[in-house]
């Protein structure tokens, strides 16, 4: 089974509803496919992380437009606030003071684009 998206399926994405009409998705997603673009990955948090209260993600992209970061302990997601800077194709996570501490076996989820 192929995993392609064929130029007659695009042009049933593109009129599939009113968001994707607006920027072509059917188009947008096949161009996906021909370069990477979106990257995405796990990372555990260790005792160096808590030490230096920063973790940074190398994504592998040149440059990041925008990202999306879950971090779980114990199964469980965490809430609390994290200043994440998207400079130069990495994720800097970094705990926001008096509000959040980075833990050891904390994982970080991640997807970037």
């Amino acid at each position: 089974m192929s995993s392609s998206i064929s130029d007659a399926n695009a042009t049933k994405i593109n009129k599939m509803n009113k968001a994707f009409q607006n920027i072509t998705g059917g188009t947008f997603l096949q161009g996906l496919e021909d370069r990477q673009v979106v990257a995405s990955g796990s990372m555990l948090v260790y005792a160096l992380h808590t030490n230096a209260s920063v973790v940074t993600i190398a994504t592998g992209l040149g440059s990041i437009v925008g990202f999306n970061l879950q971090t779980y302990l114990s199964g469980s997601l965490i809430s609390e606030p994290r200043y994440v800077d998207s400079a130069s194709g990495s994720l800097v996570v970094t705990a926001v003071s008096g509000c959040s501490v980075l833990e050891v076996n904390q994982k970080m989820y991640w997807i970037a684009w």
